[in-house]
């Protein structure tokens, strides 16, 4: 669920009258991590193995980007706070999406176990 280009509800915030307040609402990603900001494009990929997990839950009433993408009529696919073209990067050694929302990915089994098969095989499968 990393965005790698950014989160599109992060830019849909921004558009708002009210930004300036955003960092301290929600800290410095509201501000940082708007869709394809120019300092993620410029960190690069370390010389490893990479593998990326993206959700595909859209909607989670404990997401709050999920209301916002919500009620600004979101219909990308996404965990409801970052995008699938956002999170799978093509530069990843192995990707996976999963029926899951970007607030209660960390701790979903199915993800714990997809990481564990990471680390120790180099692939999700």
């Amino acid at each position: 669920g990393v965005p790698h280009r950014g989160a599109l509800a992060v830019t849909r915030l921004q558009a708002q009258a009210w930004p300036r307040m955003l960092p301290g609402l929600l800290g410095r990603p509201a501000h940082d991590l708007h869709r394809d900001a120019p300092w993620l494009a410029a960190l690069g990929w370390p010389p490893t193995e990479i593998g990326v997990i993206a959700g595909t839950r859209s909607f989670h009433p404990l997401n709050p980007s999920a209301w916002i993408n919500r009620w600004h009529g979101a219909t990308e696919d996404s965990d409801g706070t970052v995008e699938l073209d956002s999170a799978l990067a093509s530069q990843a050694t192995a990707s996976l999406a999963l029926d899951v929302g970007h607030t209660f990915m960390p701790s979903d089994p199915r993800v714990i176990a997809a990481t564990v098969r990471f680390l120790k095989e180099g692939r999700f499968s």
